[in-house]
């Protein structure tokens, strides 16, 4: 699959499209689904890495306050 950004012609690579030109280009051939496809599950990636990041970020700081009550 090629990236959604470039124009290939005839198996050659031209420049890339504009922000606007690749939106226009995925809503021609996709509508508005295509805009919003990858979406949900980018979310919950989102709110699975952040609460991991939250989650390990609190037990790291208790561990290290009882490291440093122990000296």
């Amino acid at each position: 699959m090629e990236m959604q950004s470039w124009v290939k012609t005839q198996g050659e690579v031209k420049k890339p499209l504009t922000m606007w030109g690749t939106g226009k280009m995925i809503y021609d051939n996709n509508g508005v689904r295509g805009l919003f496809r990858g979406v949900t599950p980018r979310i919950g990636l989102g709110i699975h890495v952040t609460l991991c990041m939250v989650f390990g970020g609190d037990q790291l700081k208790a561990w290290v306050a009882e490291q440093s009550s122990k000296k």
